[in-house]
């Protein structure tokens, strides 16, 4: 079992028990081995100046993951992410689907990238897609056209 530290307020739309169970069945059976995560909400605000310092892009994104991978004894510290509402109901009006899938869906990519997965290039996107479609359709039963 993965402990799910939350921060910031949860959407009224995703509870906050679909929200850990998730993230633990997704981490159970990437990783099969206790973890800890961190997942903030934070504000436009906020997620723009933390996407400036970080990656010298100033505006505010949906997601940000900080990989850490502590190994904390019988846990690993696999690190956080930033989530930001507004831009995530943006996307979600710009890819025609709800507030709650393009949330799971962010959450989906944000949780791979903690786990090393990436789309630097074609074949990289390619996997993280196909893994994140995986995730979302087996255990939210959520049909995601993420080719972007």
């Amino acid at each position: 079992m993965c402990e799910v530290l939350v921060g910031g307020a949860v959407p009224i739309y995703l509870s906050s028990d679909i929200l850990c169970g998730y993230v633990n069945n997704l981490l159970k059976e990437e990783i099969g081995r206790e973890c800890v995560v961190s997942i903030y909400f934070v504000d436009k605000n906020l997620m723009k100046d933390i996407n400036a310092s970080t990656r010298g892009k100033d505006y505010a994104t949906n997601v940000l993951s900080f990989s850490f991978n502590d190994d904390l004894g019988e846990k690993v510290y696999l690190g956080e992410i930033l989530i930001c509402e507004d831009e995530v109901l943006k996307d979600a009006e710009l890819n025609g689907v709800t507030k709650k899938e393009e949330m799971l869906f962010v959450l989906t990519h944000g949780l791979l990238h903690l786990l090393g997965y990436d789309h630097k290039d074609d074949t990289e996107e390619a996997e993280m897609n196909a893994k994140e479609s995986y995730y979302l359709d087996k255990y939210l039963k959520i049909r995601y056209y993420n080719g972007r």
